[in-house]
């Protein structure tokens, strides 16, 4: 079963049947966050899918149209069902953290470091890189440093939304953040759909001729 799930890009490349960006993002929770992001990704034509094991969660995903697979992610029945074509990415942002640690370490190998992130919870802003190396694995967090999952769950609360904006030379990045104080930018996008996402190593000069995806009021 681990040899073909290990396989399955394998073969689907062979069969021509593999998505040549594998840009997709694989979400692990359904939660309102979880949800936002992956209606949010689907809107801005990147492919999704959502992995939980809490039936009524994952239920709300499918009927608000996302992609899904039901069960955990990181057992031997998730290693030879989940469908991992065309996905490259993984967002962490289920509330059971040993699962996105979990996750993170299942799929480091699949998709590369580089391209796994967690979501933030308030008790983990503290966490210094000696502390994740004794994990024996460095994450990527998503989104700047004083975006927690709380933070975003409290805005979702209060009838915050998306916003798309376009970044210009003279509306630049900075004056953005001006304008919106309470906004919380997610990612950038180009006109060839390419995403960034908006964490601590972004560089806003990086964002003219793009569009700005935020959670605002």
């Amino acid at each position: 079963m681990l040899i073909q799930g290990l396989g399955a890009k394998t073969i689907a490349s062979l069969l021509k049947v593999r998505e040549p960006g594998n840009n997709g993002i694989l979400i692990v929770g359904s939660n309102e966050v979880a949800l936002m992001l992956a209606n949010t990704l689907k809107q801005l034509n990147i492919d999704v899918l959502v992995a939980d094991y809490h039936y009524v969660q994952i239920a709300r995903a499918r009927m608000q149209g996302l992609r899904t697979y039901f069960g955990n992610p990181v057992s031997e029945n998730a290693q030879s069902q989940l469908d991992l074509i065309g996905i490259g990415y993984l967002f962490a942002v289920s509330r059971d953290k040993e699962l996105n640690t979990l996750c993170e370490l299942q799929f480091r190998h699949e998709f590369g470091e580089q391209n796994i992130y967690r979501i933030r919870f308030a008790e983990e802003q503290d966490l210094t890189s000696r502390a994740q190396k004794q994990h024996q694995y460095i994450f990527r967090q998503l989104f700047e440093k004083d975006v927690t999952f709380s933070r975003l769950e409290n805005m979702l609360n209060k009838q915050a939304r998306i916003r798309i904006t376009n970044i210009t030379a003279t509306y630049d990045y900075q004056h953005y953040c001006h304008d919106h104080p309470q906004a919380i930018p997610l990612f950038i996008q180009d006109k060839y759909n390419t995403l960034s996402i908006i964490s601590t190593e972004f560089q806003p000069a990086t964002a003219i001729g793009k569009r700005l995806i935020a959670l605002d009021y």
